[in-house]
């Protein structure tokens, strides 16, 4: 009570919010909870110092970091709320997470499962957040908040780069940060990319399994030079209990050179979700969910046989969804597609072919499939003739055309069957710059040899996006192609001409070369071999139902399957039937999914998002009858007739006998708490009647009624739907109609 009543903020308001005690102190900022009497909630209310107060360069960055983190959407980022200046003082509103904070004290080990679980999702919000070109820059465990259900959100995006870009350097000319979980790269004051954020997140990783941060000294600067200048200390030799997956996983993350790094929190999440499918014992307390933070052996020493017993289930889990498929006796479908592709190889011309589909469709899946030696050789591409060269370049955003030739030629080294060509790769692979005459000189040698290369370059959009690749790339590629025996298999999320960084590039004939093979959903048929598949290797028998959940939950799309698939056969090992393990596989399927149902929503045109949900009203209006779906989703949005097709093509919506429906319930589910308001939130008929007038709008005048229950920034998308239905979603659940329908 003491420190409150000194503290002259407390009992003040700034802006909605009356302070009412303090939470926490940083270098950064203090922070509060308040009280926001409009709505009758606690926030978190973050104050700046006020010396960054006076400093307009830093407000007017401020204000631009706030409105761009403000945007971010994902279950595992702290929401902004609002941002304001009032009195000289900067402050920040956002939910308020009671939990406490990952940070520990040291010397305390938190079980490998536990460390990954929580982290797992901090790697999926960072993901997120740097695909939308937002670095947090400042990755430690007290900003990574815990709620009382032990969900881990992250906090402080962006604070410390505004700091520091407002003054520049701290005295010692590094970068801003805690020098505990520093990069090198940041250390040295260099320009850093988001594999910062991965390197700090392994640091933390490595101190919740060894319960002592890798490198310590006397002073912050002392810490920082030993990032740049030490090798990291082996995690399982500060504790042997760590499993090697999850070492793995640290040492990579880790890494001083940020090539050498996983190349996207994605794919950190990624190994950090396939480490915790395989750990052999998953420690849980049966009197508190909250991490069991003991070291490793006791900890181990104390898992109950019941538990044993549902870790071993887990391990014959046959359904999973970190990492693409490798082996194929786990690969199903894409029969068609595959039979398109190997045809145009083994064609007189070896022709190339641009390999299409959205994020999570099964691309990387394929080009593994296809490029496994068992299975190119059955399709007739025999390692005698063909040399299959997979590489991927996903995160790689700082590629260069050089570094480019020096990864693909070191993999093709690694590739090719023929020793007597090696020789001349390797030496070509060392130059620190590349002729169009060289490499024209290497391939027609292979191509001499009767071998075709086939460059398999998966995420190839990281390139054609890439301003440091010019015209002339693109074109030097395509003589190769044409003229020296090798052959192209690029994937991207959108076809080549789509994703060019200018429009010269767009025109290039580089992209004539190809034909398209788009990964469309899997066909009913498909989508039930896939689960059939994978279930007929447990002995438990699954009833029909339980089937159909997985199929309607994935909705032909095999990652989401597979999700579904996974949580539903681990629900089963732990006893649950019926509707409580319907109930428990939507919720932990919900969990995983949500962030991908972001990501596909925020890469919608507007047009496209009018479009969906008038397929989702539609679904939703019951014994209309009249004209078809086509017609009135045309009265909706005049372009949804090409809506239809881009949408079809990314798996978003299906089709059954003339009418559509978005592919997943889940999906539907996200849509409804995306476009409305929280109880509570909604809009007043002032401000209805307002946004009514402004804009023309009196065709919606009736729907003036139900336009609060939407946000505003969604209002023009649904007045265009509320002109053809009644939208009136507001009644049972898609949650419960799931759930009825299947129990």
């Amino acid at each position: 009570m003491a420190d409150e009543a000194k503290d002259p903020l407390i009992g003040q308001t700034l802006g909605a919010y009356l302070l009412t005690e303090p939470l926490g102190h940083g270098g950064m900022a203090t922070v509060y909870k308040a009280h926001e009497a409009a709505l009758d909630r606690y926030v978190a209310v973050k104050v700046l110092p006020q010396s960054l107060a006076s400093s307009e360069d830093f407000i007017q960055r401020f204000r631009r970091e706030a409105k761009a983190i403000a945007q971010l959407n994902h279950p595992n980022i702290v929401p902004i709320y609002s941002y304001g200046e009032e009195r000289n003082i900067i402050y920040i509103a956002m939910q308020l997470v009671e939990g406490g904070t990952l940070k520990h004290e040291d010397g305390q080990v938190f079980a490998a499962a536990n460390a990954l679980k929580l982290l797992a999702p901090i790697a999926r919000a960072l993901d997120y957040a740097h695909q939308r070109c937002i670095i947090h820059r400042d990755i430690k465990p007290s900003n990574i908040l815990l709620s009382r259900e032990d969900w881990p959100m992250l906090a402080d995006f962006g604070l410390a780069r505004t700091a520091e870009a407002s003054q520049h350097l701290t005295a010692s000319g590094v970068s801003m940060g805690t020098p505990k979980y520093m990069s090198p790269e940041q250390g040295k004051g260099m320009s850093v990319d988001h594999r910062a954020d991965i390197y700090s997140l392994g640091i933390v990783l490595y101190e919740l399994v060894t319960g002592e941060a890798p490198f310590h000294a006397d002073t912050p600067m002392g810490t920082i030079v030993k990032h740049i200048t030490e090798p990291l200390p082996i995690p399982r030799q500060v504790n042997p209990d760590i499993p090697e997956g999850v070492e793995s996983i640290i040492l990579k993350a880790a890494a001083k050179d940020p090539a050498d790094r996983y190349q996207s929190a994605g794919e950190m999440a990624e190994a950090m979700e396939s480490a915790l499918n395989a750990l052999t014992y998953l420690v849980t307390s049966a009197a508190n969910s909250r991490p069991v933070v003991l070291p490793a052996p006791v900890a181990q020493a104390q898992v109950s046989e019941v538990e044993k017993s549902r870790e071993r289930a887990r391990l014959e889990n046959p359904f999973t969804f970190g990492n693409p498929i490798k082996e194929p006796s786990r690969f199903f479908g894409r029969k068609t597609e595959i039979r398109q592709i190997v045809n145009r190889l083994l064609s007189s011309a070896h022709e190339s072919t641009s390999i299409i589909g959205e994020r999570r469709i099964g691309k990387t899946s394929l080009l593994y499939h296809l490029s496994h030696p068992e299975v190119s050789a059955r399709l007739g591409l025999t390692p005698d003739k063909f040399c299959l060269v997979y590489t991927d370049f996903q995160g790689l955003t700082d590629i260069t055309p050089t570094r480019f030739w020096q990864r693909v030629l070191k993999k093709m080294s690694r590739s090719v069957c023929d020793d007597s060509l090696k020789p001349s790769i390797d030496k070509l692979s060392e130059r620190s710059e590349f002729d169009l005459f060289d490499l024209e000189d290497l391939f027609q040698g292979t191509q001499d040899k009767g071998l075709t290369v086939v460059l398999m370059m998966d995420e190839f959009e990281y390139v054609t996006q890439n301003p440091n690749f010019k015209g002339d790339f693109f074109g030097g590629l395509r003589a190769l192609a044409i003229h020296h025996g090798v052959a192209l298999l690029p994937a991207t999320r959108r076809e080549l001409v789509d994703l060019c960084h200018s429009d010269e590039i767009k025109g290039s004939p580089f992209f004539n070369i190809f034909a398209n093979v788009v990964l469309h959903p899997f066909p009913l048929k498909d989508a039930a071999s896939l689960v059939d598949g994978y279930l007929s290797s447990l002995e438990e028998p699954f009833p029909p139902e339980e089937k159909e959940f997985i199929l309607r939950l994935g909705g032909g799309q095999p990652f989401f399957l597979q999700i579904a698939g996974h949580y539903l056969v681990d629900g089963k090992s732990q006893g649950l039937r019926a509707r409580p393990l319907f109930e428990r596989v939507v919720a932990d399927f919900d969990q995983q999914a949500d962030p991908h149902f972001s990501y596909l929503w925020s890469h919608c045109t507007e047009s496209e998002k009018i479009t969906l949900l008038g397929v989702l009203a539609l679904n939703r209006e019951k014994g209309k009858k009249g004209a078809s779906h086509t017609e009135r989703l045309q009265k909706m949005n005049p372009r949804s007739h090409l809506d239809m097709v881009s949408l079809g093509k990314r798996g978003l919506v299906i089709e059954t006998e003339g009418k559509f429906a978005l592919f997943s319930p889940s999906l539907e589910r996200w849509v409804l708490r995306e476009i409305m308001t929280a109880p509570g939130e909604e809009e007043t008929p002032a401000s209805v009647e307002a946004w009514l007038k402004s804009g023309g709008r009196d065709k919606v005048e009736n729907a003036k009624g139900v336009l609060p229950k939407f946000k505003k920034k969604y209002w023009a998308v649904v007045s265009s739907i509320l002109k053809e239905v009644s939208f009136e979603i507001i009644g049972a659940t898609v949650f419960e109609l799931l759930i009825k329908s299947l129990v």
